[in-house]
């Protein structure tokens, strides 16, 4: 196939195509060390998973992640309040659906507190949903709007948004890497994929390397109070179902099935977990979404460069890709790291 020859749009020194939390905290970091930075984003800034996150950031469960996780939580509040938005200290509560499971969390209380999380076992029915008996609390946990933060983030001089524009083909000429949409085209130095799921229709390598999950989100009318049914986040079965009362008192509950789990469907999760534990809710439905989830086979993030061995006449491709139900507190450790690897490589 002939390369591309037409003429170019834009002229960039960095190219971030997402535009999500992920995508936003990426640009921000790279504009603020300098750099011309353009974000392309197939819908609206923040418009995809972002928008569909139940807006908890916590810590993850598993031992090789717990600390990176952590420190996660505590840069996305301080992230949140320098950009003047109110994040709000939580609980969250994990549960499990199996006795066995159960066990295995209240297990886990001495560890985390040694690795320095506020980790309690719980019983209070007020706080302890219905049916489970029993819950990890861990105090290290945040509410966030994560839209506005990523909205905010990219205001800035030095990054150029440009939303509508889905990047279908990426090409290395010359030291610069070509990213091509129907009617618009970008040149840069590097590229970014911050684009979750859909990270796969740009990279076969990374299509492998991904589980996604198929989910839905159910978000309420605002409610009058805090429900005394939603007075911490609850965490089920390390992410399958997660519910969340959001600042503006609306009440979130987002469930996934991983590509192992394809049998049922994700919103009969959602609505059997509501008619369990609120069901005087499902009255007040605001919306209901479909949504994706990604996460590596590992559980962990993905992060790296895209091997140039193919491609002699140079341009680097990075990628970062927050898994689970840990992508909020994935998110600015990833970033982190991703601009680490993409100034280095400029260095070179």
């Amino acid at each position: 196939m002939a390369a591309y020859i037409g003429p170019v749009d834009r002229d960039t020194e960095v190219l971030v195509i997402g535009a999500g939390i992920v995508g936003a905290l990426i640009a921000r970091q790279l504009a603020e060390s300098g750099l011309d930075v353009s974000v392309v984003d197939a819908q609206a800034v923040a418009s995809g998973a972002t928008r569909r996150s139940p807006g908890l950031a916590t810590p993850s469960l598993q031992r090789a992640h717990r600390r990176q996780t952590a420190r996660g939580v505590e840069m996305l509040a301080g992230l949140a309040r320098q950009h003047h938005l109110n994040p709000r200290p939580v609980s969250a509560l994990h549960v499990a659906s199996r006795p066995d499971a159960t066990d295995a969390l209240r297990s886990l209380a001495a560890e985390l507190q040694a690795d320095g999380l506020d980790a309690t076992w719980e019983i209070d029915p007020a706080i302890v949903p219905g049916a489970f008996g029993g819950g990890l609390r861990i105090a290290n946990s945040i509410m966030v709007d994560p839209v506005l933060l990523a909205t905010r983030l990219l205001q800035r001089r030095n990054i150029l948004v440009k939303q509508k524009v889905e990047i279908q083909k990426l090409e290395r000429a010359h030291g610069r890497v070509l990213a091509l949409a129907q009617g618009y085209s970008v040149r840069a130095g590097a590229v970014v994929l911050a684009t979750g799921a859909y990270t796969g229709l740009l990279s076969p390598y990374l299509a492998d390397a991904m589980r996604v999950a198929r989910g839905a989100l159910w978000r309420s009318h605002p409610q009058p109070a805090t429900l005394a049914c939603q007075s911490v986040p609850v965490v089920v079965d390390g992410g399958r179902i997660v519910a969340t009362q959001t600042d503006d008192m609306r009440v979130c509950v987002g469930a996934w099935r991983w590509d192992d789990r394809t049998d049922g469907d994700p919103a009969r999760d959602a609505h059997t977990y509501l008619d369990a534990h609120m069901p005087d809710l499902l009255t007040e439905t605001e919306m209901w979404l479909s949504a994706t989830c990604i996460a590596s086979r590992d559980g962990g993030p993905l992060i790296g460069v895209l091997s140039g061995d193919n491609h002699p006449s140079g341009g680097s491709v990075f990628y970062a890709l927050a898994p689970g139900a840990c992508g909020l507190a994935w998110a600015p450790v990833i970033a982190e790291q991703v601009v680490t690897l993409a100034l280095r490589s400029r260095q070179a």
